[in-house]
């Protein structure tokens, strides 16, 4: 009977059943007054329970009228003969019930018996719904036969004031006894949470909310019963049992329902049961409170790494915040750990399998690895056998990936700290997993731009398209088509895109430093230029000023004192624009400060000590400290001057005569010329052929460097024994002497001779330098040559990617943001600009607008640049589209193979003859216009055609999890791959949407779809067979799937997008150091994002097969063999059904059978095809 149907029958009552409410509370008193003694009253709290219960409006009886006690088979099964036999009515069966007579009827065997009479009739009156009976049961019984924990949680389900009256007779309500969940709630020993709870034990409010978890019950009913009981009950123990069953908006609910504290227990509870959304939410809510206790947090972490391979990346992202509290023992036994996990050869004991981004998984293991060394240097063995298996295990499976799109998502895939795979690979100089074709594709297309780049800046010019028009293959009219007024011709689509486009140049790395290299060459081939001509002009200067001084013709004295100040002005002229270009240098630094900044808003890393920010502050001093001696000491009485004669004469007195800071001026100069130079060379890095070349120059000058240790040593040692033994040589009088004498004889300049003048050791002399130079000349050097050699052949197989690694570490400082990109995306001294917009944008949470407007400004002097070039180019052109104008219409004029008249094709060529360049100029104004519609284009083609994200509906994903989940629960460690996907076929009903597709919708199908929409969840099979295939594990003679590594890889996939987003909050709170409010709103995972995709683009990048046949790669071992087809997708059913199906088609679907074999096209490129012996 319904539920329902009992609450709405208000006929019966439980006050006139004959066992009266005084009797009852009678029989309660005195077992009450048992227990707790005289203390017990009888108006106390069990009354009005029991009164809540009678009152509740709940029908007792059977809608057929009988009594329920009448129906129960149960009592018929009593060994000793039935209960009718012995009870000859029911109404004495009450009163029995109701004395206890049957507790004390018997001897103790049959009383055994008799209880387990009653437990079968409890349970039947609960399966059947027999109220009337279950409450006399109760209100009879309960102080004798106790039930296990899912029968109350059954009585709650049928009535709420049925569990109440149970806590009244079991006495919970008032004076509760320790709970049961409490007993077992202890962190020494981790296994005694799973001891079995026996059916005797005395349950409270926390058992029955653990049963309520445990049988799945929804949020709204849990935090229905915590709110009644709230009040009068400790809920620590809810909220930790919440956290152990992984409850995120539950605990989330009853947390700030309930205006909870924070207790580090529940942190604990978190870690040690995979609950890692919780933590951080714990972290969100509590973050005062949670910061000073997370010292605490670690033993649970670390136990939890060793207890389960799941969420190792979330759980290294805590652990890395941590690190200051580890010891030298704990931070010994994670090492351990990890690297037995590692070479365990069962794939359920490896933490590798049960990463859904392998890449990102070991970036961020060789990260908390090497922190740890960086605190304990004895740890350095574990960590480069840890480091040694991840790089070769890691390489090897990105190797094996083919599909440049895979690679994308993988590289591309956040971290719970917002670094992908790219960021930690250049972060930490992981080279060895860099070296794949793919990944340099990828570099690239990072490096120039996601946009489909081939056109030049002149794409818009036609004066270029006439010149390099090819007349022979391509018979047209030029005239015509070229014409200013042909806009058909001037339509965007008909360009193609160049680097300096707006919507380019602001996300391309490439442009932007191709312009500062462009800017610092001018630069520095400017400032050079001037600098030598002021160097020439000041050598002038001073010998005309010496031959001054000793003529004495006053004529020629005249003549050379004009062009003594001749020449001083032109030093001084020169000197000027030194000083003026010296102004820009002095923006360098400003460079530095906006790619901190933006570092810092965009939260990504930021290297200060870099070889380009120490050369750019070398270049700021030198210019400030020449600066200070220019307006100090230079300009002295400079204002005073009549003319420009005075004032280079007056200059050049300041430098040269009278301050004495002439030299101090060439050193200056020569550190400012150095260092700019070296800063052109360094932006040789990011070319593809130079890049790699520079990279081996900075590694070979470390080997020489530490080559130079030895050899300096043996230097100082051989000079030290000249000067004592030679001193009375000229070459070795003293110890400078003797070194610079030694260091010529190892280039090769040495004499014997040179000991002759030695009166005691002429002879010991010829064995010295004989000795040293065997030891330098043919030992060091050669060393040093060999040296050398075996690292560049050790660089020259890594050239790729070291070039790769160079544009990763600019990637960090110069991608694009559409929030604050624009503060590093200009050169100095334009970059002022960006300095003053640099507060708003670090100030306004999603300054997009700013940073757009900053863009603009940006783009102001490129684009004057751009034009100017342009005219220039144009200008070239015209003269050689005019000529080759004429040549095209001539030889149009006399060929048959141009359509129109021959009076029209001679007519054109008279036209061109006497009005091309006037035509030409026309063109050119409209191609100017077309020129900047162009450099504003929006509507961009990208590089290629974009690939869509492929993805799983959450239907699917919801059946694909349930599968695994139940295989797991059941005990299954693995399962055959084909027991997977045929099931699942079935549900996906493949079958009927291949029928669908090719013949439309058959009237025997109840539920119609259309042929789009059957063609979409064909293509959903397909893709759902690739990553069920890819997440399969080589064995014996099949591909298994272990539900135990499927769980936990969909469960954080699941846990994702939470987690994103509570690391984000909490980065907040770090931020602003105050606490920020949680959103009361819990986004649910499975939802849709901002595109309407569903969040399971990880699924894609999912390969367990290629991870397996790394790591057994990397253990040398070969357990793939044979390489056939194992994935048969779509294909196999349409030719298992070839003769029912394809024998009948008709002529009009050919569509529906192309669109069929691009699916199973699709099928055989996306998966790879693999045989692992005959299948059973």
């Amino acid at each position: 009977m319904d539920k329902e149907e009992d609450k709405s029958n208000p006929s019966t009552d439980l006050r006139n059943e004959n066992t009266t409410k005084e009797a009852m509370n009678n029989n309660n008193a005195n077992f009450m007054g048992n227990v707790y003694g005289d203390k017990w009253d009888n108006d106390s709290k069990e009354n009005s329970l029991i009164d809540e219960a009678n009152n509740s409006g709940n029908s007792w009886e059977h809608a057929d009228g009988k009594s329920e006690i009448d129906k129960l088979s149960a009592f018929n099964e009593y060994p000793g003969g039935t209960l009718q036999e012995k009870f000859k009515d029911v109404e004495e069966v009450k009163n029995d019930f109701s004395n206890g007579q049957l507790d004390t009827a018997d001897s103790p065997s049959n009383r055994k018996s008799k209880q387990e009479v009653l437990k079968k009739a409890i349970n039947e009156c609960i399966e059947k719904e027999y109220l009337k009976g279950l409450a006399e049961m109760i209100r009879t019984e309960s102080n004798n036969i106790m039930l296990p924990k899912s029968e109350y949680l059954r009585i709650y389900q049928l009535d709420e004031s049925l569990l109440h009256l149970c806590y009244a007779k079991s006495l919970r309500i008032d004076r509760p006894k320790m709970s049961v969940f409490r007993t077992i709630l202890t962190y020494s020993d981790l296994e005694s949470k799973t001891v079995k709870i026996n059916d005797d034990t005395i349950l409270n409010h926390d058992d029955i909310i653990d049963v309520m978890l445990e049988s799945n019950q929804v949020d709204n009913e849990v935090l229905n019963y915590i709110r009644k009981i709230r009040k009068k009950w400790d809920l620590e123990n809810i909220v930790s049992l919440c956290i152990m069953k992984q409850r995120y908006t539950l605990t989330h609910s009853v947390l700030k329902e309930c205006k909870l504290p924070f207790k580090a227990i529940y942190a604990k509870i978190g870690i040690e049961f995979d609950a890692i959304d919780i933590v951080y939410l714990l972290r969100c809510m509590y973050p005062e409170s949670s910061i000073k206790m997370e010292k605490s947090y670690l033993p649970s972490l670390l136990l939890s790494f060793q207890r389960s391979n799941t969420f190792w990346l979330a759980k290294l992202s805590m652990l890395k915040s941590l690190v200051d509290h580890t010891n030298y023992i704990k931070a010994e036994s994670f090492l351990l750990y990890t690297l037995r996990s590692l070479e365990k050869d069962d794939v359920t004991q490896n933490p590798m399998y049960y990463a859904p981004n392998v890449l990102l998984f070991t970036c961020n293991l060789i990260e908390v690895c090497r922190i740890l060394v960086s605190k304990y240097n004895f740890l350095g063995a574990y960590t480069e056998k840890i480091e040694s298996i991840l790089i070769k295990s890691t390489a090897s499976f990105i190797e094996d990936i083919e599909d440049e799109f895979q690679l994308r998502e993988l590289v591309f895939e956040k971290d719970y700290e917002n670094r992908d795979s790219l960021d930690l690979l250049s972060k930490h100089n992981i080279v060895d997993i860099m070296n794949n074709k793919n990944m340099e594709k990828i570099a690239l297309e990072l490096w120039t731009s996601q946009y489909d780049v081939k056109g030049s800046l002149f794409t818009t010019s036609s004066a270029l398209k006439i010149v390099a028009y090819d007349s022979f293959n391509k018979p047209r009219d030029i005239l015509k088509d070229f014409f200013c007024f042909n806009w058909e011709y001037r339509t965007m689509d008909n360009f193609d895109h160049h680097l300096y486009q707006f919507e380019v140049w602001k996300t391309s790395m490439m442009a932007k430093f191709i312009t500062e290299g462009l800017f610092l060459a001018i630069l520095t081939i400017i400032f050079q230029y001037y600098l030598m001509e002021a160097t020439q002009a000041a050598t002038a200067v001073q010998s005309t000023f010496s031959s001054y001084s000793g003529e004495s013709d006053p004529t020629t004295m005249q003549t050379k004192f004009e062009t003594f100040e001749s020449q001083s002005v032109v030093y001084y002229n020169n000197m000027q624009i030194t000083i003026y270009l010296g102004y820009i240098a002095l923006t360098f630094p400003i460079r530095i400060l906006l790619t901190m900044a933006f570092a810092k808003k965009s939260k990504r890393y930021f290297e200060f000590f870099s070889v380009a920010n120490i050369l750019d502050i070398c270049i700021f001093s030198v210019f400030i400290i020449r600066l200070y001696l220019e307006f100090k000491y230079y300009t002295d009485g400079l204002n005073n001057a009549r003319d420009s004669d005075e004032r280079g004469r007056m200059y050049y007195d300041n430098v040269f005569r009278d301050t004495g800071f002439s030299d101090y001026l060439d050193y200056l100069y020569s550190l400012a010329s150095a260092c700019l130079w070296l800063r052109i060379i360094l932006l040789f890095r990011l070319t593809r052929f130079l890049g790699p070349l520079v990279k081996m120059i900075q590694n070979m000058m470390q080997d020489i460097g530490i080559f130079m240790v030895l050899f300096i040593t043996q230097l100082i040692v051989f000079a030290c024994i000249g000067n004592l033994l030679f001193s009375d040589v000229t070459n070795y009088e003293d110890f400078y002497e003797a070194c610079k004498t030694l260091f010529d004889a190892t280039m090769g300049s040495y004499e014997f001779s040179a000991f002759d003048s030695s009166s005691k050791y002429n002879k010991i002399g010829h064995g010295y330098i004989v000795i040293y130079v065997i030891l330098n000349n043919i030992l060091l050097l050669n060393l040093l040559i060999a040296i050398l050699s075996s690292t560049y052949a050790l660089l020259e197989e890594k050239k790729l990617v070291l070039y790769i690694n160079e544009i990763l570490k600019l990637r960090s400082s110069s991608e694009y943001d559409k929030r604050c990109s624009a503060l590093v995306s200009t050169f100095p001294p334009w970059n002022l600009f960006a300095l003053f917009f640099t507060p708003a944008i670090m100030f306004q949470k999603n300054p997009k607008f700013l940073n757009l407007v900053l863009f603009h400004v940006e783009y102001l002097p490129i684009l004057v640049l751009l034009f100017v070039v342009y005219l220039i180019g144009n200008a070239i052109f015209i003269p050689l589209a005019y000529l080759k104008g004429i040549y095209v219409n001539l030889q149009q004029s006399w060929s048959n193979k141009v359509e129109g008249a021959l009076a029209y094709r001679w007519l054109r060529l008279f036209v061109w003859i006497f009005f091309g360049i006037f035509i030409l100029f026309l063109n050119l104004i409209a191609d100017c216009i077309v020129f900047f519609m162009h450099l504003y284009q929006n509507k961009m083609n990208y590089r290629k055609e974009q690939q869509k994200t492929k993805a799983i509906s959450v239907d699917t994903y919801n059946k694909i999890k349930e599968a695994f989940y139940v295989e797991h629960k059941n005990g299954r460690k693995k399962v055959c791959y084909d027991k997977v996907i045929l099931p699942m076929r079935e549900e996906m009903k493949v079958i009927e949407n291949i029928q669908v597709s090719i013949f439309g919708n058959s009237p025997l199908i109840e539920t119609e779809v259309s042929q789009d929409e059957a063609m979409g969840q064909l293509k959903e099979f397909v893709l759902v067979k690739r990553v069920l295939h890819a997440c399969c594990i080589p064995g014996d003679d099949d591909i298994f799937i272990y539900p135990e590594i499927m769980k936990s890889i969909l469960h954080e996939m699941k846990m994702s997008k939470t987690l994103f987003d509570l690391v984000k909050v909490w980065e907040e709170n770090q931020s602003v150091n105050k606490s920020i409010k949680v959103h009361d709103h819990v986004e649910k995972v499975g939802q849709n994002d901002a595109k309407n995709r569903p969040y399971l683009s990880k699924f894609y990048h999912i390969n367990l097969i290629s991870l397996f046949e790394a790591v057994e790669a990397s253990k040398d071992k070969n357990a793939l063999t044979d390489m056939a087809s194992i994935f048969r997708g779509v294909k196999e059913i349409v030719d298992n059904a070839k003769k029912d199906i394809i024998r009948n088609l008709k002529p009009d679907n050919s569509d529906s059978l192309k669109r069929i074999d691009s699916i199973m096209r699709e099928t055989r490129t996306v998966s790879k095809p693999m045989n692992f012996g005959r299948r059973t």
